[in-house]
């Protein structure tokens, strides 16, 4: 597998991420254990998780970090994977309530360090923003865990345009290295926004994309294949019902009739040029997915050697609305 240089950082990562959000939850630890072996004997080498991952089930916090922890120390594999995880998230029983401050940012990057058995995280991110202060508060505390040897680089999640601006202007007046990543909502198909549960988990939108055109900011793209919907649909030729809400639209139809004629040509399933198409762009990005199955997880690894078309990328990106 050929590894990519991630946007502006000096990590190189596999053109593809290890979703670890339902680690010891949704997915048990026997079954992760072997997502964690299986995907890096494949060629994967860069695992996406966050401290609020498991905080859903009673009991034991932060789950998903712990587990991935144990499986570093126990493969010796620490130093050939590149780890992305998230703080200052709100607790989940006070969703409401913003932990993006300077202090939270300092005590949960310390938290995941020892969750994660490691020295110094390689991307850190916020989870989520906090409007209320001013941005340059924020990019004080990161940039100072990264001076101190905490994290390598450091990026955000589920922030506006307006912000992110007003950060890349911070960046520049001060010369601080700033954010290096984007971990945002975005897939070949289209969502319903205004059906989005959570309004805080923002996609990617036309500007923002255009932003990452102009700055070469990176992204890791989460809800990658939008829940398998172009693989639901190749079985049935419908927009599955449980998904209807967020994703039926004519865009999608459109978009899945094109994905569909490609895969015969091709000779790739849709699942796999789903998650080929976000590695296409003129700045560095590619998909965090996660794996319920064991094919799913031989597919995913398919796609990273994928060379899509010149064509059929500008065919997408006009479907999708984006720049060609």
């Amino acid at each position: 597998m050929n590894f990519i240089q991630l946007g502006k950082t000096d990590l190189h990562v596999s053109p593809i991420c290890l979703g670890a959000s339902q680690f010891d939850t949704g997915i048990d630890r026997d079954f992760a254990l072997w997502q964690l072996d299986a995907f890096s004997d494949g060629g994967g080498n860069f695992i996406d998780t966050a401290l609020v991952y498991g905080d859903w089930m009673p009991g034991e916090k932060a789950r998903s970090e712990k587990l991935i922890g144990q499986w570093l120390k126990k493969s010796g594999k620490r130093e050939k994977t590149v780890i992305i995880t998230k703080g200052a998230h709100p607790l989940l029983e006070t969703m409401h309530v913003s932990r993006c401050t300077p202090g939270d940012i300092q005590s949960d990057i310390e938290e995941s360090l020892k969750n994660l058995g490691t020295e110094q995280i390689d991307l850190y991110l916020l989870h989520r923003d906090n409007p209320a202060l001013p941005v340059d508060l924020l990019l004080d505390a990161l940039e100072k865990a990264r001076l101190e040897g905490k994290v390598k680089h450091y990026g955000f999640s589920n922030w506006q345009l307006e912000r992110i601006k007003e950060a890349e202007a911070y960046t520049r007046k001060t010369g601080i290295e700033g954010f290096t990543c984007n971990q945002v909502r975005w897939s070949l198909a289209e969502a319903n926004v205004e059906n989005i549960p959570e309004k805080s988990r923002y996609p990617l939108d036309c500007e923002t994309y255009n932003w990452h055109c102009e700055s070469g900011c990176a992204i890791t793209a989460y809800n990658s294949t939008a829940g398998g919907l172009f693989s639901k649909m190749e079985k049935t030729g419908e927009i599955p019902e449980k998904q209807k809400k967020l994703y039926d639209n004519e865009a999608n139809r459109i978009i899945f009739r094109r994905i569909k004629e490609a895969s015969g040509d091709l000779g790739h399933s849709v699942h796999e040029l789903s998650l080929a198409f976000i590695r296409t762009h003129t700045f560095s990005s590619l998909p965090v997915t996660s794996f319920s199955r064991k094919e799913q997880l031989e597919e995913a690894l398919r796609s990273c050697e994928i060379n899509m078309p010149e064509s059929l990328i500008k065919e997408l990106n006009m479907l999708k609305g984006l720049k060609p």
